[in-house]
């Protein structure tokens, strides 16, 4: 995998030696790309949907031609796209002045974590009426969630990564089955602080999280790549992963970085509006990752991960 750091250096060197009126080939125009796919579909295709939610929706995800809204009422609204006439209505404990930040739906349309601003976390899997808190994490404003691509099962989310608005990144697993793996009865398999993010004069929060297993010779020992992003700062850690080792998964990967054998690479842009956003690109399904794109106050910076 490329460094990031390299990645800007390089393109930064090459947009400096460049004359201020030479025309090159790298034409910005309006964000549209003139490709086509395998088979020759549109990339975007509006279609109307016969729906008409009962109040003012509040959060939209979509995975998998599964849909789900989140209403200002702190009910939540589920949609198979296949069946949209067909909706399905959940509604979310809450305190009486409580709202919801943030959702977060995995690849599969599966498994959907909810962050309450009163730092309340709920997981609700697909085929669940009602969802359930994640009770180790009462306390944490989750801000994103990196979620594993390689999981393909229906009743566990595997291994994930947490970040919070403090800057923190835990790792977990949350399970729809109803005794865990330590026989505590929580959906957590488990839950450990890995890493803390932290800018110039205070922690920030963790706007993005990826990460994805990279080509590697052995069979026994996989290699993975994380991407996690601040307002400013997009970090890139890369470490080995044993395929025998214990949950917490990165466990060994962050310790390295903690213990200072290793320094994470961060790529700093100028500009910051509180927010950023960190997407990565799959040719297809359950490939691997071939480009990043980070949004962030200068504008969208993206790069190759392979």
């Amino acid at each position: 995998m490329a460094s990031i750091l390299d990645q800007y250096e390089e393109e930064s060197n090459r947009a400096a030696v460049r004359r201020p009126n030479q025309m090159t080939g790298d034409v910005i125009g309006p964000g549209f790309i003139d490709a086509r796919l395998e088979t020759d579909v549109p990339i975007f295709n509006k279609k109307k949907v016969n729906f008409k939610p009962p109040d003012p929706i509040t959060h939209l995800v979509v995975a998998n031609n599964f849909l789900i809204m989140a209403m200002s009422s702190n009910v939540l609204m589920r949609l198979d796209l296949e069946h949209p006439d067909e909706p399905d209505e959940v509604e979310l404990p809450r305190a009486v002045d409580d709202s919801i930040y943030k959702i977060f739906l995995d690849p599969t349309g599966r498994h959907l974590i909810v962050s309450m601003s009163s730092q309340d976390n709920f997981y609700l899997s697909r085929n669940w009426k009602k969802p359930k808190p994640i009770a180790k994490m009462k306390g944490h404003l989750i801000e994103s969630v990196g979620w594993n691509w390689q999981n393909a099962n229906d009743n566990t989310s595997s291994a994930i990564l947490l970040g919070t608005s403090k800057g923190l990144i835990f790792e977990t697993e949350l399970s729809v089955y109803e005794d865990s793996r330590f026989f505590q009865g929580n959906i957590e398999q488990y839950l450990k602080q890995l890493f803390r993010l932290s800018g110039k004069d205070k922690a920030e929060p963790v706007t993005g999280l990826e990460f994805d297993r990279m080509p590697n010779v052995d069979m026994n020992i996989y290699k993975y790549y994380i991407l996690a992003t601040t307002p400013g700062r997009l970090y890139q850690f890369i470490g080995h992963v044993s395929q025998s080792s214990e949950p917490p998964m990165f466990l060994s990967l962050f310790q390295q970085y903690e213990s200072g054998a290793e320094h994470p690479q961060f790529l700093e842009l100028p500009g910051d509006f509180g927010y950023s956003e960190l997407h990565l690109f799959f040719p297809k399904f359950r490939q691997q990752a071939l480009k990043f794109a980070w949004m962030a106050g200068p504008g969208i910076y993206y790069g190759d991960i392979m």
